[in-house]
C-alpha cells in the first residue's frame, strides 16, 4: 500500500470519525457531554482539513497517486 493509499484512507476515516462525534453531539442530552463532543469535531475537522492538504500535496508531487 503506498502513502498516499494510506493517507487517504485516515483521511476517510477521520470524515468518518467526525459524522459520528457530531452525530452523538446532537444526540446527546447531557449538555456537558454534548459540549465534549462538539469540540472533539472540531478538532477533529482541523486534523481532516490538513490531511487534505497533505494529499493535494503528494498528488501534486507524486502525478500517479492522484485520484487513487
Amino acid at each position: 500500500m503506498s502513502v498516499a493509499a494510506q493517507v487517504k484512507g485516515t483521511l476517510y476515516s477521520l470524515k468518518g470519525i467526525d459524522a459520528t462525534l457530531t452525530k452523538l453531539a446532537l444526540q446527546s442530552s447531557d449538555e456537558e457531554a454534548e459540549k465534549v463532543y462538539h469540540q472533539a469535531s472540531l478538532k477533529t475537522r482541523t486534523i481532516i482539513q490538513e490531511m487534505e492538504q497533505q494529499v493535494m500535496f503528494l498528488e501534486r508531487e507524486e502525478p500517479q497517486y492522484k485520484g487513487n
